[in-house]
């Protein structure tokens, strides 16, 4: 069996994909809250990437990495908004007993076993 050499890398506890703590906290800074009157500038953006880049541990976070975030960050609402739209369902009025509803079916009287000529054997 080979033996593994070990790395003379020096490792941290995080994961590739998950930034530090207080890199996160540099990251989050730019986006406040969801009701951000004004996005931060491109200089502000690059300005916290280069603070994220001095923090041990965000070797593999790139530049492109950072301002895909960022524009995701800005597009949020919009998006919220966008599948809130698309969520509107029309409110059926509820029906009463005995009622046949507008395409004809009456299900009132169903069983579980009303339906059974419609399984696979």
């Amino acid at each position: 069996m080979r033996k593994l050499k070990s790395s003379k890398t020096k490792s941290t506890h995080f994961i590739r994909g998950s930034l530090p703590p207080e890199a996160r906290d540099i990251r989050n800074a730019l986006y406040p809250s969801q009701a951000v009157s004004r996005p931060p500038t491109l200089q502000e953006k690059l300005a916290a990437f280069i603070k994220i880049k001095k923090i041990p541990g965000t070797d593999w976070y790139k530049r492109h990495t950072h301002l895909t975030w960022c524009s995701g960050k800005e597009c949020e609402p919009a998006r919220k908004a966008a599948k809130a739209a698309q969520g509107k369902i029309p409110v059926v009025e509820e029906r009463t007993e005995g009622t046949v509803p507008p395409d004809g079916l009456n299900l009132h009287g169903a069983t579980p076993h009303s339906f059974s000529h419609f399984r696979k054997p």
